[in-house]
């Protein structure tokens, strides 16, 4: 009789324990956080296990030195005007009877001030082909931040870090990017930088303009979808020196190494740009040299103006917009040009046999 009652106070102290004690476990980790210089910052964290439950919050340097903090002995911590020293690692030892448990480490970072945005080589204006690639990388200063690219003010979703890459270029991806970085501290926006589409090298026509005995290259692109009953602008860009008919689009420059032909610099390319032509299509007149040539001779702008009518008289030209320019040495020629048409506009004869000079004024009337 005295065995069953032993085994029935036995079994009675066993349900009791079993009952009051459960183990000590962390239900809640405490989470990092981001503040701004001065304001207060919250560290919290759940346990459960038998009370009562004892708490000792410790910080973490750089170094990986731990030490007490006095006065943080709750669930729940606060820190109040974080300074930048403060930016350090935080966790909890909680205790009861049946031991202790150390919690994950929280960072707490601390913003002194909104980001800010430096200009660099990698993030300016540039011209790609279709189907080529393009990087944009912004650099900023600040702590805790985050990114979100634009085009033409519209996020660009999944664009979030401090790079933005496009691969194989499109019509669409034509325009103005920007990039909006913020922290808890404030925002900044970046400036617009452009980036342009251009038509590839193979989009060039060849065309040979005679005149008499006088055989004058020139390339030429045409509006997407050229319609004959609409009045198109044309424009006319001398290229520098040292280009060709050859040269021109096949690089291999004599000279030059390492030369691409002006057509393969998108660059030179940015008035027909793909988005450029939607709004605004344009024909666009490239003349350039007979092979072996040198530079622009007087002949050349001479013809240049029987080439211009020559077009006219091919294709729908809105004659109140011829638009001429020129690149380095491509310049003087241009110049000269905008003399002889408006010259021959009043009657005149147009230009001399004097050489070309880059500072020269348009030759006058004759």
């Amino acid at each position: 009789m005295k065995t069953k009652l032993h085994l029935l106070i036995a079994g009675m102290l066993l349900a009791t324990v079993g009952t009051g004690i459960s183990q000590l476990v962390i239900t809640q980790q405490p989470q990092s956080c981001t503040n701004v210089l001065g304001t207060t910052a919250t560290f919290t964290v759940g346990a459960t296990g038998t009370e009562p439950l004892a708490y000792q919050w410790q910080k973490r340097d750089s170094f990986w030195n731990i030490t007490d903090l006095a006065d943080c002995t709750n669930a729940v911590m606060v820190l109040t005007n974080v300074q930048t020293s403060d930016a350090l690692g935080y966790r909890v030892v909680v205790t009861n009877i049946e031991g202790a448990v150390i919690s994950q480490v929280a960072y707490l970072t601390v913003v002194a001030s909104a980001p800010r945005i430096s200009a660099t080589t990698s993030f300016q204006h540039q011209a790609v082909h279709l189907g080529s690639n393009a990087s944009f990388a912004v650099s900023v200063s600040g702590l805790a931040l985050w990114y979100q690219w634009r085009l033409d003010g519209h996020d660009l979703p999944g664009k979030t870090t401090t790079t933005l890459a496009i691969t194989n270029a499109q019509p669409s991806d034509e325009g103005d990017y920007t990039v909006l970085v913020t922290n808890v501290a404030g925002a900044a926006t970046s400036e617009p930088a452009r980036l342009w589409v251009v038509p590839p090298p193979s989009a060039f026509i060849r065309g040979d303009f005679t005149n008499g005995t006088f055989r004058y290259p020139y390339y030429y692109l045409m509006p997407t979808n050229y319609e004959p009953a609409r009045s198109y602008p044309l424009v006319c860009m001398f290229h520098g020196a040292g280009g060709d008919e050859y040269s021109f689009t096949n690089g291999a420059l004599s000279g030059v190494p390492g030369w691409l032909g002006y057509a393969n610099y998108p660059s030179m390319k940015v008035f027909a740009s793909y988005r450029q032509q939607a709004r605004d299509p344009a024909i666009v007149l490239w003349p350039t040299l007979r092979a072996g040539e040198g530079g622009w001779s007087i002949q050349y702008v001479q013809q240049a103006t029987n080439l211009l009518d020559s077009l006219i008289a091919q294709f729908n030209i809105d004659t109140n917009r011829l638009y001429v320019g020129g690149l380095s040495a491509g310049v003087s020629p241009a110049w000269h040009l905008l003399g002889l048409r408006l010259c021959q506009q009043r009657g005149g004869s147009g230009l001399g046999h004097q050489p070309l000079e880059c500072d020269e004024r348009p030759a006058g009337c004759q």
